[in-house]
């Protein structure tokens, strides 16, 4: 007999019992469906999460190959007055702890309003500027080093005449901005990431529109051992206005 031919009304208890099961079966059929949207949903979900981990392993990857592209060499040459500047403000600009200038003249040629704002800018950062200055052969003649001080042997001999703009420097930032009278004819400039040594007057020669690439010449190193051994160099050099100078340095 088929179940909907069955006689319910003459077996009311059997009523309850069919509308039970077609109430159970409606429920059955609904959680079905819920089943089969989540199923669904989770597919999407599943495809989602998949295209966001593609998408995140190539920003990785372009984000990795872009920085072995930026990552500077061991050392490499800088050449002409301007690849020196540059580097300067550069060091100025990236520095995160220490710059580290020597130069033995300082000019207001080289320390012009852009150094100067380089300068200002890297210690608002509250990164340490020492500056060793002073061409060996002046000391004792030119610079009259002594008892902790210095004069000049002129009224603002001009191989030093932007002194009093640095000199505004230190009383600006006494805790973070160094001048150390050492006597040299190096020319060094570093911060924590790399340095560069050369043959080139930065502070002292006036920016250029167009070099004479066989005038200077330099090095520009990122090797730790280097940048340690300039910065250990610099830390031994004296300060010659500690004490007085009787003769003048070879």
């Amino acid at each position: 007999m088929v179940l909907a031919n069955f006689p319910f009304e003459e077996h009311p208890e059997l009523c309850d019992l069919a509308d039970f099961r077609a109430e159970l079966h409606s429920d059955v059929f609904s959680v079905i469906r819920q089943l089969a949207d989540l199923r669904q949903r989770s597919e999407q979900v599943m495809l989602s999460v998949a295209a966001l981990y593609n998408n995140v392993d190539r920003k990785v990857a372009a984000t990795y190959q872009r920085l072995l592209e930026d990552q500077p060499d061991e050392s490499r040459v800088v050449i002409g007055h301007s690849g020196h500047r540059n580097q300067c403000l550069k060091v100025l600009k990236e520095a995160r702890k220490q710059v580290i200038i020597v130069n033995p003249w300082i000019t207001r040629y080289g320390i012009n309003d852009e150094m100067i704002q380089g300068m200002i800018d890297c210690l608002e950062r509250e990164v340490h500027i020492d500056m060793g200055w002073g061409f060996q052969r002046d000391i004792g003649s030119i610079i009259k080093p002594g008892n902790g001080y210095w004069s000049f042997s002129t009224p603002m001999p001009w191989q030093y005449n932007a002194i009093n703009e640095l000199q505004k420097l230190r009383k600006s930032y006494p805790n973070t901005f160094r001048l150390k009278l050492i006597g040299t004819h190096a020319k060094v400039f570093l911060c924590e990431n790399f340095a560069v040594v050369g043959s080139c007057n930065v502070l002292c020669s006036k920016p250029r529109k167009s070099d004479d690439y066989r005038e200077e010449l330099g090095l520009l190193t990122t090797e730790r051992r280097d940048i340690a051994t300039l910065i250990d160099w610099f830390k031994k050099a004296p300060n010659l206005a500690e004490h007085k100078a009787k003769t003048h340095i070879a």
